[in-house]
């Protein structure tokens, strides 16, 4: 079967992540800071270490838009088979027509709903098509083919896409956020772009080609997830605007806000950014640093209690990522990549590098560093 992922040329961000694809709508500057956070959480929950689960990283999604303020959140959709089952979760005015191998075809939009609309997949699709509602004439560019990373675009087509139902017109509202897939009646509008601007100085119009490298440049990142995707040529008929530059030594999309090192990742899947000391444990709101506000929790559960209430520290010193016991019960373990697990003595620091996993009793963390060159093992 023919995995290529065509691309619709668009305002927007495309990623595809192994067997995970995403689609963000963007039509205001602050939608793109979003997108680039749906970006790493894609690529943080491919990571083979964290037992890849669609289920857990549609979770993940609506874990992010409870979070934000609705106005920040670009309309997007993502459509995921991985660890054994399938996940579609559809926020705002953008559609996906899904088509399986017994000839079953589905249809979710996101348009009128509040929160979002999501689906579990027994099946995998045979075919999907991910747009922006109301844009039935848009062309896939029959050359592209995405195989991983991400490029600019409004819109997928993967394999022999069913063509969309008309629009119903007795849809009724769900009931509760996220829990139903029923489409709503709407009016479709065709979405139009603002006219062509010239960017500011250094930027690159939309319609131009470019080169989209991958995300991850590990060696122990499996080439499924690290593979680079050849140059895509836009169409004429795109909006020009500023385009952050891609290269194969830094891609913007890694880079959610200024002063950030990175992400430290929880067995679980749960995120948590590298902008700030860190108290790690059962309970570590009982640490003097997070009681004053020197430092943030980082509540990890364990019903074995095998972790200690403050039972280690994550610090910042400049562009170093530090880790350290707390004197806990049970000790703190550290493994560099391809390394081997050992024990934190006493006061003992360490520099973690991109790919460091720490384990505390029974849970374990990974840190992603956003430049691995960054920090350095001691």
């Amino acid at each position: 079967m023919d995995d290529a992922l065509r691309i619709y040329p668009g305002p927007g961000l495309v990623a595809r992540f192994g067997d995970t694809t995403l689609v963000a709508v963007l039509k205001e500057e602050r939608h793109e800071i979003f997108a680039r956070e749906l970006v790493m959480v894609l690529r943080t929950m491919a990571q083979p270490s964290l037992d890849p689960s669609a289920v857990r990283l549609a979770r993940r999604l609506a874990g992010l838009l409870a979070l934000s303020d609705a106005a920040d959140a670009p309309a997007f959709a993502m459509v995921s088979y991985v660890g054994g089952g399938g996940a579609v979760f559809v926020h705002g005015d953008v559609e996906v027509h899904l088509e399986f191998a017994d000839g079953r075809t589905e249809w979710l939009s996101g348009r009128g709903v509040l929160t979002w609309v999501d689906r579990a997949l027994t099946d995998r699709p045979a075919a999907f098509r991910i747009l922006p509602v109301g844009t039935p004439d848009l062309v896939a560019d029959a050359e592209s083919d995405l195989r991983a990373g991400v490029v600019r675009g409004v819109g997928v087509a993967f394999g022999a896409v069913p063509a969309p139902p008309s629009p119903r017109q007795d849809a009724q509202r769900p009931d509760e956020p996220g829990g139903s897939d029923t489409p709503l009646a709407a009016t479709e509008a065709p979405v139009v772009s603002p006219p062509a601007q010239p960017g500011p100085a250094g930027s690159r119009p939309l319609n131009q080609p470019f080169t989209v490298v991958s995300l991850h440049s590990r060696p122990d990142v499996p080439p499924r997830t690290a593979l680079a995707v050849a140059a895509l040529p836009l169409g004429p008929a795109e909006q020009t605007g500023p385009m952050p530059d891609l290269d194969e030594d830094s891609a913007s999309v890694d880079h959610l806000m200024e002063g950030r090192l990175g992400w430290v990742v929880l067995d679980d899947g749960a995120m948590y950014v590298l902008d700030a000391d860190y108290v790690v444990g059962r309970a570590p709101y009982l640490s003097p640093p997070v009681q004053t506000g020197a430092a943030r929790p980082l509540v990890v559960d364990d019903e074995e209690h095998t972790v200690s209430r403050v039972h280690a520290k994550i610090t910042l010193n400049r562009l170093a990522v530090v880790v350290a016991d707390a004197g806990s019960a049970n000790g703190t373990f550290v493994a560099q990549p391809a390394g081997e697990w050992q024990r934190l003595v006493d006061d003992a620091e360490v520099t973690v590098t991109d790919g460091t996993r720490l384990m505390i009793g029974g849970r374990t963390l990974l840190f992603q560093l956003d430049d691995a060159d960054t920090a350095t093992a001691s």
